[in-house]
């Protein structure tokens, strides 16, 4: 009598083969193109093309042929010895990494690298596999917005496993676990500290960044206190905004509106989305082109909320969701960024 081939023995023969081709790909590079999303979680990184490895994912997942933890275990486990080429003399990246409901922000260029949010701890081992795959051993300035969580629970680990040169933190305490382990880990590093304040700019490379926020000395809510920045280069620029809220973004439409300071091409979505950010005469000051919301799939905030996204609509912004789209890559090498 033949054996039954169950659908718990089928996962794992799909899983060993998913195994293996990852291995081929690290040790040939054949395949092997960098850290990306496949199936609306992050994968770690992607084999063939971005979107031939989603529908793959997609595929296996849907069927129950393999197990979403053991694929993303495996994709970190190889992940990091694959290293992306060095970015070109004029190319500056933009990366928004996913790392679930949280936030980590990448900007790479050639003359240095500025992180901006490390995610949460859970996570942590899946944004040290994605900044080990693009080769990132240094970062001149790693911005940690707010003494949230899912803001800086992946900054000990950054302290710790890459040569920090600068913090830039809001003037703003947190009496929790994870706030302590980061300011032990800036001590045990010896990283000099920036508090940030409004209009004060720093430059790496050919790329100036500029802190618009936080204004006031004292919020009621935490996420009031994100660090608010703006990068610019040639005609790109990027707004980065933690979770500043409703409060904040007023502060800066007060003290930035006629100055052009809050015009971007791209936003990263405040506060995951959530419909305490983002405000209609908050978007019509800074007219973005794309908006990124990084936000983990199913999360029980209900992220990103539909007010959002209908205003976003409502406004012809391009929405890019890292629980549908993974990490999120745009490049620029002066003009108009380019979503890759």
């Amino acid at each position: 009598m033949a054996k039954r081939i169950t659908k718990k023995k089928i996962r794992i023969v799909t899983t060993l083969v998913v195994a293996i081709l990852l291995l081929f790909s690290t040790l040939t590079g054949t395949f092997l193109v960098g850290a990306t999303a496949a199936g609306g979680e992050l994968f770690g990184i992607h084999v063939m093309d971005t979107e031939t490895s989603r529908q793959i994912v997609d595929f296996l997942l849907e069927h129950k042929l393999a197990d979403r933890k053991t694929l993303t275990f495996f994709a970190n486990l190889f992940s990091s010895t694959q290293t992306a080429p060095p970015v070109s003399g004029d190319e500056v990246q933009f990366h928004f990494i996913d790392v679930g409901q949280a936030d980590a922000a990448l900007i790479r260029t050639a003359a240095g690298n500025v992180l901006i949010d490390a995610g949460m701890g859970a996570s942590e081992e899946q944004l040290k596999a994605y900044l080990d795959s693009l080769g990132v051993k240094d970062i001149a300035y790693a911005v940690f917005t707010h003494p949230h969580e899912d803001h800086i629970g992946g900054a000990d680990m950054i302290l710790a496993e890459y040569n920090v040169q600068k913090v830039i933190l809001p003037d703003k305490e947190a009496n929790t676990v994870v706030f302590e382990k980061m300011m032990d880990g800036i001590e045990a590093e010896g990283c000099e500290v920036i508090k940030a304040v409004p209009d004060m700019t720093f430059k790496v490379g050919e790329v100036s960044f500029t802190v618009l926020a936080p204004i006031s000395k004292d919020y009621t809510d935490l996420n009031n206190y994100s660090v608010v920045i703006r990068a610019e280069y040639g005609e790109t620029s990027v707004l980065f905004t933690g979770d500043a809220e409703t409060v904040s973004e007023k502060e800066m439409l007060d003290r930035y509106l006629l100055t052009g300071k809050l015009d971007c091409d791209i936003l990263k979505s405040g506060h995951h989305g959530s419909d305490t950010s983002s405000s209609k005469a908050f978007l019509e000051a800074v007219t973005p082109v794309h908006a990124v919301i990084s936000v983990g799939e199913g999360n029980t905030h209900g992220h990103p909320k539909q007010e959002i996204i209908t205003r976003y609509e409502s406004m012809s912004i391009i929405i890019y969701r890292t629980d549908l789209l993974g990490s999120i890559v745009f490049t620029s090498t002066g003009g108009e960024p380019i979503k890759q």
